[in-house]
């Protein structure tokens, strides 16, 4: 992807775990901005059966940069928590598929759940 494809700067941002009181205790570090591409690939709007929550898909592109699901990007105000993370086999770039839950902001606290996945406000991400 040419240089000219990576026209949005993204936030990305790593859990950090500190002990207080003998607890553990997550937040969100800045990593760096980063030149990226962002495209929504799929929407779903809630339902009264289905779900309550409004959920957009998006992937997002940025030169390689040796991330994990356990990361998130915030773009534009919206907080992309990363479901999967594929690095180039030339490590040249990095594809995220990333969901955004509308309403949802860049919340400092987190909880980091026994699988590796990430609760915040009580929702499993």
């Amino acid at each position: 992807m040419g240089s000219g494809k990576y026209r949005y700067r993204v936030r990305v941002q790593a859990p950090i775990e500190t002990i207080i009181n003998g607890s553990p205790k997550y937040t969100w570090s800045d990593l760096g901005t980063y030149w990226a591409n962002v495209k929504a690939i799929r929407s779903r709007e809630p339902t009264e059966i289905k779900s309550i929550v409004d959920l957009t898909v998006y992937e997002i592109t940025l030169r390689y940069l040796d991330i994990t699901s356990k990361h998130r990007i915030i773009y534009d105000g919206k907080v992309f928590n990363l479901a999967e993370v594929v690095h180039d086999e030339r490590k040249t770039e990095t594809i995220c598929n990333a969901v955004v839950r509308a309403g949802e902001l860049p919340s400092a606290n987190f909880v980091m759940q026994a699988s590796g996945g990430i609760s915040i406000g009580g929702s499993y991400v």
